[in-house]
């Protein structure tokens, strides 16, 4: 990655680029492997400009993504010329923000956004088609301070127009197919003082989501996670009202908060096994098949977080999830969604140590993590054909996942060189290499989760004066 900015008195203007390149072999339940080669790449041009009591913030980005990947059996050392996987994706991005401050009680953003999506299906598998879609938005936050009181609303329009191109390899799509959208999301909220530390806060949201082209028309063998995927071309957006409530605590040395949240999305969109599906390829060629479907569901959650600081020297921190769901309507009314994450905890203890000469900003940390075991959904779950006496006798993976506690440590610290300050971080993540598998893991059917690991991050700022 690398930007570059300069500042003047009206505001600062920043160029960035990031590119991520990876090749690598997935090793499937067979023991052979799935060569893939996959790369991003990111261009982004951004502004900050202050205009009497208006910031003005312009954004322009681009990004380029490529998917490669070979049939089962081969190695990644036979790309690109044996790719069975090839997909590109482009992404046109446009947005202006405008916010306004300091005029009376009121501050908020007003602001609009264009985007151009295209994606271009170059192999023999029609994992997502060829298409592109064009998306318009509109939207506006305004928050309203009342001293110990405050309040918010916010309000967004969406257009989309999308057309996706036929494919003869492809049966969900015999022909050129058109869509057109419109959707209306807001939100409304407010935070009331129970005291002076102490804040009770309520949010109610009603938002969209508009099928994407995998949902719709994916249709072949996903590498990924060993199995043959099947769209629907039938899906309608999603459509959510969610409310949510908490306590925030803040003192000095205590940061705390719990929320609690109720979800309802009527046409939940969600992927099941579906070894029986009309367009189901014949058993002998794919042992897994998933497929695309929704129904009405709601999502129940609390969330739990406290940051102590006892001592100068001393940071403690932890955080705490859970989740329940359910179906409301369809085949698998009263039972719960598939692909739900476990419980969830974790707690950090982080010591700050003092400036040693050019030594600056040092602290060391050490971070446990636990995960709750947890059940599939049954056998309409993806892979939950794998847990013993549900479906096949299959001698590896599982759908269901036990409990985990995973150590992690960690250490950063800046240099300071005059001018310049250098930001090192170092990690070691599951340092007792812990054999688990987390059940949102797409590779628990046959891998076990990752073993221990290690990173260095190294922040090195230039600049021109």
């Amino acid at each position: 990655a690398i930007s570059a900015g300069y500042m003047f008195n009206a505001g600062t203007v920043n160029l960035c680029y990031n590119h991520w390149q990876n090749e690598n072999n997935y090793i499937l339940p067979t023991g052979g492997p799935i060569g893939l080669g996959l790369s991003n790449r990111i261009a982004a041009a951004k502004g900050f400009f202050q205009a009497g009591g208006l910031i003005i913030k312009p954004k322009f980005t681009y990004q380029r993504n490529e998917r490669m990947a070979t049939a089962p059996g081969l190695s990644r050392e036979f790309l690109p010329d044996s790719a069975r996987v090839d997909l590109e994706l482009d992404v046109y991005t446009l947005r202006l923000d405008m916010e306004h401050r300091d005029t009376g009680r009121f501050s908020g953003t007003i602001g609009a956004e264009i985007r151009y999506y295209e994606h271009e299906n170059l192999g023999l598998v029609p994992l997502q088609p060829t298409g592109h879609y064009t998306n318009a938005s509109a939207y506006i936050f305004e928050e309203i301070d009342l001293g110990s009181y405050s309040a918010n609303a916010g309000l967004r329009l969406d257009y989309r127009n999308q057309k996706f191109f036929s494919s003869e390899s492809n049966p969900l799509l015999p022909a050129d197919e058109t869509n057109d959208y419109f959707n209306l999301a807001s939100a409304l909220g407010a935070s009331f003082p129970l005291g002076d530390n102490l804040t009770l806060v309520g949010n109610i949201n009603q938002g969209f989501r508009i099928p994407s082209f995998f949902n719709s028309y994916v249709y072949g063998l996903h590498g990924g996670v060993f199995a043959f995927q099947i769209g629907n071309p039938d899906l309608e957006p999603e459509l959510s009202f969610d409310l949510s409530s908490g306590l925030r605590l803040s003192m000095p040395g205590v940061d705390a908060s719990v929320t609690g949240y109720f979800d309802y999305i009527r046409n939940y969109i969600y992927l099941y096994d579906a070894p029986g599906h009309p367009l189901a390829p014949p058993p002998a060629e794919y042992e897994f098949v998933f497929a695309h479907e929704q129904d009405e569901a709601r999502i129940i959650g609390l969330d739990l977080h406290a940051g102590l600081k006892p001592l100068d020297w001393l940071q403690l921190s932890g955080n705490f999830s859970i989740i329940d769901s359910e179906f409301l309507g369809g085949p698998h009314q009263g039972r719960a969604l598939p692909l739900m994450p476990a419980s969830k905890a974790d707690a950090t203890v982080r010591f700050i140590l003092p400036d040693a000469g050019t030594l600056r900003n040092s602290n060391i940390r050490i971070k446990l993590r636990y995960s709750a075991e947890k059940e599939s959904a049954g056998i309409y779950e993806p892979f939950g054909q794998f847990d013993d006496g549900i479906g096949p006798d299959i001698p590896f993976g599982v759908a269901s996942t036990e409990s985990y506690l995973l150590l992690d440590a960690g250490a950063g610290f800046d240099l300071d060189f005059g001018d310049t300050e250098l930001k090192i971080d170092i990690e070691a993540n599951n340092l007792t290499d812990e054999s688990y598998r987390d059940f949102l893991d797409t590779y628990k059917g046959y891998l076990l989760g990752p073993g221990r690991g290690f990173s260095v991050t190294v922040n090195i700022p230039f600049w021109y004066r």
